[in-house]
């Protein structure tokens, strides 16, 4: 695999996991809060984290189609 392409691939699957785990963390939190009877936040915020935990995993599914598109200019052969 072209050098150029893992860099773009552990990036794009940094940047997944990021998404996950900031769409993650407040659902989980959301979710305890709501047992608790606790006050809970805006419906767009809860669209929010749910876009931004979907948009990670498509991320990081799609990673590898990704980072060939993106380096294809780059190849060696």
């Amino acid at each position: 695999m072209n050098p150029y392409t893992k860099a773009a691939l552990f990036i794009i699957r940094l940047f997944a996991f990021a998404f996950i785990l900031f769409g993650a963390l407040p659902l989980g939190a959301d979710y305890f809060a709501r047992h608790q009877n606790q006050p809970r936040g805006s419906t767009l915020w809860l669209m929010l984290e749910i876009l931004s935990l979907l948009l990670g995993i498509v991320l990081l599914f799609k990673s590898g189609a990704i980072a060939k598109k993106l380096t294809e200019d780059f190849d060696e052969s």
